[in-house]
């Protein structure tokens, strides 16, 4: 009995050893989908079949770029017709099957996925582990896979190709080129400033006063001459018909004084002549002298009077004249402009209180400080351009004036007057201005975008395309000027055409690709 039973467990232990192996040999697995990040545990449900079924879970990862596809849904069963209807996803291989066509392994593998193993009638695609559930066995046909995705963790980049790569055919690089101009390049040196008046004054009155009435505003145009503003007169015209009256008088006084010399004079002479005729005596002829001395001082101080009342009427009448108030200059220009009133008729003004200010505009000045470096290349007469940010697309021009001999201690600054003509008024003081100034110039210059230019073992150059070759090779370049993103290149001399975009991913006679083109 003993015997017996232990015959019966040896029995049964091989058995489900054998029917272990047997499970294990066929057992059959489906790839992971491509594409997809991490999709762990995606769970393909099993179709019944007429006598029995089962399923199985397939642990799925990331796909791979390498060829692979959607397979079908493999079929069988032991005693009927099992289901698996589990799909793979892009980057899979191919399908499972008893007997069938072989599908290709080159997809992508899952996470922790292996490579792909043919069985005796077909081929098992790449997959992660599979679990089994129920026994029985597996049949059908499998089908070939589909290019997948990019790869996954784990997978393989066979029969995959990364993207965004610049190279072309045979490993040439993609650029852009552009061709060598010849031309006008100009050294400019860029300020800001302000622009000022280039005449610029303050009309005040002479003489205290009250206002009487002001006949010009701001902005009013005004003639050399004209009068802008009166002060009320009376105390004024007074004095100076006094002066009037008192030079009559003095003048009165000379012509009397006057007529007395004569009488002295006559009877001086007289005296005189009496005393060589012995008629007169000493005494007479000296008194005759004395009264003819006295009538000659008397003239003098009258003539000085008369000239003192003449001073006093002039100033009087200077008085006078300035409680009319008008405006001069001693420049040629005809017109000026009024920039600001400060007064309002009826104001009692003291002497020099200010009335109007009085603007040149027809021409300004535009002043800005320039640092060291400028300041080593600006002379007076150099051309310069005026532009305004309030009157956009316009260019005013202008002419270097005046250079500060001096750089200020403090701000290591120095100051430029820059002439501009503002015939159309279009300018006015106090406006923010850019200045442009030309340096120097150039005719017949090698022109390219500075873009272009590249460093190469620590040589300044540019990459020059040889159409004939395919291939751009570096030229080192000696620059000149730099103008508005462009540059003169001094030497050597170039013709054709340079690369400005991709330029940094070549090497001397690097395959290149023209953009637009194909290979030059």
């Amino acid at each position: 009995m003993k015997k017996s039973l232990l015959f019966a467990f040896i029995l049964v232990s091989a058995l489900s050893v054998y029917i272990g192996m047997e499970v294990q040999r066929r057992r059959t697995v489906t790839g992971a989908p491509s594409g997809q990040t991490g999709l762990p545990g995606l769970q393909n449900s099993g179709v019944p079949g007429s006598a029995g079924s089962r399923s199985f879970t397939a642990n799925q990862g990331t796909g791979g770029p390498g060829p692979g596809g959607v397979g079908p849904s493999a079929s069988g069963g032991a005693s009927g017709t099992v289901g698996a209807s589990g799909l793979a996803g892009k980057g899979s291989s191919s399908e499972v099957g008893g007997s069938g066509e072989q599908g290709r392994a080159s997809g992508s593998l899952g996470v922790g996925g292996s490579g792909a193993a043919s069985g005796p009638g077909g081929s098992a695609g790449t997959s992660g582990s599979t679990r089994i559930g129920n026994t029985g066995e597996t049949g059908g046909s499998g089908g070939q896979g589909r290019p997948g995705g990019p790869p996954g963790v784990g997978g393989s980049n066979e029969g995959g190709s990364p993207g965004g790569s610049p190279r072309g055919p045979r490993g040439a690089v993609s650029v852009e080129v552009v061709p060598v101009q010849v031309g006008t390049i100009r050294e400019v040196g860029n300020f800001s400033g302000t622009l000022e008046a280039r005449s610029q004054f303050v009309l005040s009155t002479k003489i205290a006063g009250r206002l009487k009435s002001i006949l010009v505003d701001a902005g009013d145009e005004v003639k050399k001459g004209q009068l802008v503003a009166l002060l009320e007169e009376e105390d004024y015209r007074y004095p100076y018909e006094q002066a009037v009256a008192d030079l009559e008088a003095a003048r009165a006084n000379l012509e009397d004084a006057l007529g007395a010399l004569e009488t002295a004079k006559r009877e001086y002479e007289r005296a005189k002549s009496l005393f060589e005729s012995k008629i007169v005596s000493a005494a007479e002829l000296d008194s005759s002298q004395n009264q003819y001395r006295k009538a000659e001082a008397t003239v003098k101080v009258v003539q000085a009077q008369v000239r003192q009342r003449e001073a006093a009427l002039a100033i009087a009448k200077d008085r006078l004249d300035s409680t009319r108030i008008l405006v001069t200059w001693e420049s040629e220009e005809p017109v000026r402009v009024i920039g600001e009133r400060f007064v309002n008729p009826g104001t009692l003004l003291r002497a020099n209180d200010p009335i109007c200010s009085v603007l040149d505009i027809s021409s300004l000045v535009g002043v800005v400080n320039v640092t060291e470096q400028g300041f080593t290349r600006i002379r007076p007469g150099q051309k310069a351009t005026i532009r305004v940010e309030i009157l956009p697309g316009k260019e005013f021009p202008g002419t270097v004036d005046r250079v500060a001999p001096f750089l200020n201690p403090s701000t290591r600054q120095a100051t430029v007057r820059i002439n501009v003509p503002n015939r159309g008024r279009e300018l006015k003081p106090g406006m923010f201005i850019q200045v442009e100034v030309e340096f120097s110039r150039r005719q017949q210059a090698q022109i390219l975008p500075e873009a272009c230019l590249v460093m190469r073992e620590d040589r300044t150059g540019v990459f020059l395309v040889n159409s004939q070759e395919g291939k751009a090779r570096f030229i080192p370049v000696q620059v000149g000027i730099r103008e508005g993103g462009n540059v003169e290149i001094l030497s050597p001399r170039l013709t054709g055409s340079v690369v400005i975009t991709g330029q940094h991913l070549l090497q001397d006679g690097t395959s290149v690709l023209v953009a637009g083109r194909g290979r030059p």
